[in-house]
């Protein structure tokens, strides 16, 4: 049997995608061809479009600034962004399949893995504050539930965006107003002191 897929025109002008299928056969005691199309028109375009649609989000993953990974409810890697694997120093064939734990300090393993078990029971998203022992740096972590057709949680999607210069400017700002407050109590002093 033979399978040829093509492009075809139909009577009224519209182009389908079909599978034809041609199989030589014996009829009346002669050999014949036995040929089979199949419409797959609808098949092909939704396959065009899926593969398109993961271009543009494997594309968008790949080029954000923020660590984006997915880990399974052992907290097993099951894909990490080049943003990710850069900031633990790896490849993704010595990432995936290994624990956060495997990167990670005991407790930092502690937070994560809580969490991860949050969002398995909740089946909703969560996110946190989290600061990272390896650099010091600040992240504000989104954990979502990956769910299957029947709404069950199989992984977790998590996105890590780095809040270091927020969280320092917030830092600044706090130590001026802590400086401010303590001028005009100096100066509440020094003015009540004068008056007595």
């Amino acid at each position: 049997m033979t399978r040829h897929s093509y492009r075809g025109v139909t009577k009224s002008g519209k182009i389908r995608w079909v599978d034809q299928y041609s199989k030589t056969i014996t009829y009346g005691g002669k050999p014949a061809d036995l040929i089979t199309m199949i419409d797959i028109h609808e098949r092909r375009v939704a396959q065009k479009s899926l593969r398109e649609s993961e271009e543009q989000y494997r594309s968008l993953v790949e080029s954000t600034e923020d660590s984006i990974f997915l880990v399974d409810r052992g907290g097993a890697y099951l894909f990490a962004n080049g943003k990710h694997l850069s900031r633990i120093g790896c490849q993704t064939d010595k990432v995936i399949g290994k624990t956060y734990g495997d990167f990670h300090p005991t407790e930092n393993c502690k937070e994560f893995v809580g969490k991860i078990e949050e969002v398995f029971e909740t089946g909703e998203t969560t996110q946190y504050e989290h600061k990272s022992h390896r650099d010091n740096r600040y992240f504000l972590r989104s954990l979502s539930p990956v769910k299957s057709s029947e709404g069950d949680t199989t992984s977790i999607t998590v996105v890590s965006k780095d809040i270091t210069e927020r969280k320092q400017a917030e830092e600044e700002r706090k130590q001026l107003q802590d400086k401010l407050q303590q001028s005009q109590k100096m100066e509440l002093v020094g003015t009540l002191a004068a008056g007595i």
